[in-house]
């Protein structure tokens, strides 16, 4: 059986886009340059998606354009996302076969106006009209670099630009923006009633968390260089006297899957035993497991609180995992978002909003790896085979360090202007 591939290179578009594209001048794909390559995300995406469509050479070489200035890896991807999207959404009604019949200054305007495609929504427009803007002058500002001959040859892999003047007529940004004020301003005012109840729980929440990083990071102290006195338990109380103790354990990756030995492959065993690929010291990190919470006053009939978000991690709910699995984990996945009100019953795409799109942000992943050894795939399929729930720690404080932000914002935004 053909091994899956988990890990892309820019060399594995070789044979997919045209050498010259591949091997384009002042990029990561220049043999004579030291430039930034587009990060395997990117590469992933291009030979997943859009390999094979009329477009690929051209957004083949905007992301290698965007990443040799040193663009980051969200952004190009953004951009590549947004315009094969788009494109593919575009040559289908509009019937188009080739890139060379792409007109903006024929297209464009019955787009952004709503005679095509008219179930795109404004952002929907104004997002690919700004993106397809911003990548024609990218890629054209590198083309004027490169000597006449270089930039003939490579001139029908550029996107056509959009007439200045045409741009300013069909760009809504400013409208939109005004727009969104409104929108926003409407939607707080059914929030600014309870504002003050909502800031005391958020503070509630966040202190609560805050104390929980404080007990793991004086628990990671205690581990010891080579990781011996793991797993290590502790326990702690919440409350003013105290009315909950929190039981958690450390693990590491090794010690997690030799402790449960069962529930994983041989390989993968032995290769925790021995600390090799996914299990090297580089990837060995520590981790939190929340074992149990229990009361400590009352006759016991009640349930503790525990902490908020445990069913978003046991359900797997953090980053684009809500849309991810087979059917009737996905549906089991958006059903509860539903319940949550994170999305409509007739909703046609399917929520993910833990996704922030950002490293360490409300997620496991690190950014560092795109295959089994991830942060994220590890942390996700250890979760399956625990009865605990598996905290990350970091990442969640951040994200609610954003949130206290935004609720004072949205004060701010609600009471600033008047």
């Amino acid at each position: 059986m053909a091994r899956l591939v988990t890990h892309y290179p820019w060399e594995q578009l070789a044979g997919q886009i045209v050498p010259e594209v591949l091997q384009a001048p002042k990029t990561g794909g220049d043999p004579n340059g030291g430039w930034p390559t587009v990060h395997e995300h990117v590469v992933g995406y291009l030979v997943r998606s859009v390999v094979g469509t009329p477009w690929a050479n051209h957004l083949a070489l905007l992301a290698a354009v965007l990443a040799a200035r040193q663009r980051d890896v969200q952004t190009v991807k953004l951009a590549v996302q947004t315009l094969h999207a788009r494109f593919k959404a575009l040559f289908s009604a509009l019937g188009l076969q080739t890139m060379e019949e792409w007109e903006p200054g024929r297209y464009l305007p019955p787009y952004m106006q709503g005679d095509l495609l008219p179930k795109d929504g404004p952002s929907v427009r104004q997002a690919f009209l700004g993106r397809y803007n911003s990548a024609t002058r990218q890629v054209w500002g590198w083309l004027e670099t490169l000597p006449s001959e270089e930039r003939a040859r490579y001139q029908p892999f550029t996107l056509p630009v959009i007439n200045p003047l045409l741009m300013e007529a069909l760009s809504k940004e400013k409208e939109l923006e005004q727009l969104q004020r409104q929108f926003r301003k409407a939607e707080t005012e059914a929030v600014v009633p309870h504002f003050a109840m909502l800031r005391a729980e958020a503070h509630f929440r966040y202190n609560k968390l805050i104390r929980l990083r404080q007990v793991y990071r004086e628990a990671v102290a205690q581990v010891h260089p080579d990781h011996s006195n793991l797993p290590l338990d502790l326990s702690y109380e919440e409350g003013n006297p105290p009315q909950e103790r929190y039981h958690v354990r450390l693990w590491d990756r090794r010690c997690f899957v030799k402790a449960h030995a069962e529930q994983y492959h041989p390989d993968t065993y032995r290769r925790a035993v021995n600390g090799v690929k996914q299990f090297g010291e580089e990837r060995n990190k520590v981790f939190l497991e929340l074992l149990n919470v229990e009361r400590l006053n009352g006759d016991g009939s009640a349930l503790p609180e525990g902490f908020w978000f445990t069913e978003l991690l046991t359900c797997g709910l953090l980053e684009e995992r809500a849309r991810e699995g087979n059917e009737q984990e996905v549906a089991a996945r958006q059903n509860w978002l539903r319940q949550w009100g994170y999305a409509e019953e007739d909703a046609k795409g399917l929520a993910a909003p833990c996704s922030t799109k950002g490293t360490g942000l409300l997620s496991w992943s690190d950014g560092t790896h795109h295959d089994d050894g991830s942060n994220g795939y590890f942390m996700a399929r250890a979760q399956r085979r625990t009865q605990g729930v598996l905290i990350p720690v970091e990442s969640l404080c951040a994200a609610a360090t954003f949130g206290l932000l935004a609720l004072d914002l949205l004060y701010f935004d609600r009471y600033a202007h008047e």
